[in-house]
């Protein structure tokens, strides 16, 4: 009896130590939205903005998970992101604060000194 439970044991704590996730549903947030189409005041502006948005989309933190776990096994994963076109809509809107869809080259450089993690 005691050589059958070794091997079982030996799986069980494999996975309790590599963790793992039973069940995992992911959702995009506005998916149908369409992309804002918006004008540079001139180069320095399209640089600034673009930049900042490459280090924004790596450091995206615009996903909303719910998980279920314990002792390292997520039993249930609901995540929730962002489409592309969203993401990008709101960081237009961020950048471009009074609204006109044309990005100035001060707004630029206002956005691109802004904290990425926010």
């Amino acid at each position: 009896m005691e050589h059958r439970l070794l091997p079982l044991s030996a799986i069980c704590l494999g996975i309790l130590l590599a963790g793992c996730t039973i069940y995992q549903s992911t959702e995009i947030a506005r998916p149908s939205e369409e992309r804002l189409k918006v004008k540079f005041e001139n180069e320095t502006a399209s640089r600034l903005f673009n930049s900042m948005l490459s280090d924004r989309m790596i450091l995206r933190k615009n996903n909303v998970a719910h998980n279920v776990s314990l002792a390292g096994i997520t039993f249930y994963r609901d995540e929730q992101k962002l489409s592309d076109n969203a993401f990008w809509n709101d960081e237009v809107r961020r950048c471009d604060t009074d609204g006109d869809l044309l990005i100035t080259e001060q707004e630029a450089r206002t956005y691109s000194r802004s904290d990425p993690f926010n």
